[in-house]
């Protein structure tokens, strides 16, 4: 194993998975991480249906979000000397990992159990799941 994608959203439970990685970077410190977030599409449709936001507010509100979380992630490995590459797309997060994961040739997913998106998952499944199902690769899902 050589190149690992963790799929990251802020929550508690990707933050775990982030620990998951740097544990088995401790292990392997030749391992090529890359951490991921993807900004949700659907959110944004969503929202300006809804009237709350603009598309224009929504985006550059879930860009900010999603490099703070990126940022984070990345000083997380840091302080421990790691370096990891990261990463932003747009579109649906099981299927963007699931094709980075494929496109990239990595070798595993890790994400967390569960996201910050827990009441969309009980009408759509989680996303965790979704990756699992989809996966060109073995996936870890951390608790």
């Amino acid at each position: 194993m050589k190149k690992i994608l963790v799929a990251v959203d802020g929550s508690r439970h990707s933050d775990k998975a982030l620990k998951a990685v740097k544990d088995l970077l401790r292990l392997n410190d030749s391992l090529a991480i890359t951490v991921l977030y993807v900004i949700d599409i659907p959110n944004n449709v969503l929202a300006h249906q809804a009237g709350e936001i603009s598309p224009a507010v929504f985006e550059e509100q879930a860009r900010i979000n999603a490099e703070t979380v990126l940022a984070r992630a990345r000083d997380f490995f840091r302080i421990d000397g790691f370096e990891v590459q990261t990463l932003s797309k747009y579109g649906h997060p099981a299927t963007v990992i699931c094709k980075v994961a494929e496109y990239e040739g990595y070798d595993m997913i890790v994400v967390g159990s569960r996201g910050l998106g827990a009441v969309k998952g009980l009408f759509m499944g989680s996303i965790s799941s979704k990756v699992a199902h989809l996966a060109p690769c073995p996936v870890l899902i951390v608790k």
